[in-house]
């Protein structure tokens, strides 16, 4: 589901980002599964989708990745320009290969 999320939230960098359809900030989604697990954020939340909570949980996977890279970069142990970590086999281990809109 890697960038399926954008499907389902929207996220303009200005705000919190919320799912589409409920207007739910992510961050109580997963703030909610952390406390209680998915029993209890669907007791709280029944209009709530498996595939929302997945958005929720891709999303923030994204931006775990995004983060890590950008201290690899910050350290000196990646190529900003490239995106890369040298060497190359370092960052697929740690992100999996890079698509091509991952250059975002």
């Amino acid at each position: 589901m890697s960038a399926e999320w954008r499907d389902r939230i929207s996220d303009d960098n200005l705000s919190r980002p919320k799912l589409r359809v409920s207007g739910l900030p992510v961050d109580a989604v997963l703030d909610a599964l952390a406390e209680g697990g998915r029993e209890q954020l669907r007791e709280a939340q029944p209009s709530l989708s498996d595939d929302d909570v997945r958005a929720c949980l891709a999303y923030a996977a994204e931006k775990v990745r995004k983060e890590i890279l950008l201290r690899l970069i910050r350290e000196g142990e990646a190529d900003a320009k490239a995106g890369r970590v040298v060497p190359d086999e370092a960052l697929d281990a740690i992100f999996g290969p890079l698509d091509e809109d991952d250059d975002e």
